[in-house]
């Protein structure tokens, strides 16, 4: 089942959220007394910005969330890093939240705007333990039927040069690489990122 994520399930999501993308939201978000999962734990419960409980769906398996991703637009995308900008800054020390700041328009290096109408999946993650059921490529199919219902013409996603798996699973599904994006810090930080699309214009 796939619902809309809820603030009561911080606990369950955000540690998936942060397996989405440990060495990034390492780099961005740990700093000084906050760690990666302090921020993603208090941006989620916040409920706004692109780690928010309101930008998410859950799957749910036997009353446990076992999967999340999160999909908005290159229309929506300004509004939702602003409310995650308004988040650093309350959730940083004066002193820290430049860094944060800095380290994270490093890292948009790799994850770039998606164009207005593409429908990007985020925060995709299953639960080490329910993976290989299905739930991705079924999370996968239901934010396709999001995204047609929202009159969006591709489906874009981001995926690390270092996990040919996860590339695999999205090329099946039938998304193509079309570009690879170098991460902008100090070399040998972070991996490159492939964007991957696939067209929704013929989907009905």
């Amino acid at each position: 089942m796939f619902r809309p994520a809820a603030i009561s399930d911080v606990d369950a999501a955000v540690p998936l959220i942060y397996s989405a993308g440990v060495e990034a939201f390492e780099y961005a978000f740990t700093t000084g007394k906050c760690s990666a999962g302090d921020f993603l734990a208090f941006a989620f419960k916040n409920g706004g910005g692109i780690f928010g409980w309101s930008n998410h769906t859950v799957a749910v398996l036997d009353q446990q969330v076992v999967g999340i991703v999160a999909g908005y637009s290159g229309r929506e995308y300004f509004r939702l890093t602003l409310g995650t900008t308004g988040q650093i800054f309350r959730r940083y020390s004066l002193w820290s939240h430049a860094q944060v700041v800095h380290h994270s328009l490093q890292l948009s290096a790799l994850m770039p705007r998606p164009a207005w109408a593409t429908h990007y999946v985020a925060n995709f993650a299953v639960s080490p333990l329910h993976q290989g059921l299905g739930i991705g490529t079924a999370m996968l199919d239901d934010q396709q039927k999001v995204a047609v219902l929202k009159g969006r013409t591709s489906m874009t996603l981001d995926v690390s040069a270092d996990n040919p798996r996860g590339q695999k699973l999205y090329e099946r599904l039938g998304f193509c690489v079309t570009k690879e994006n170098t991460f902008s810090g100090p070399a040998n930080t972070i991996a490159n990122s492939r964007r991957m699309e696939r067209s929704l214009l013929s989907v009905t």
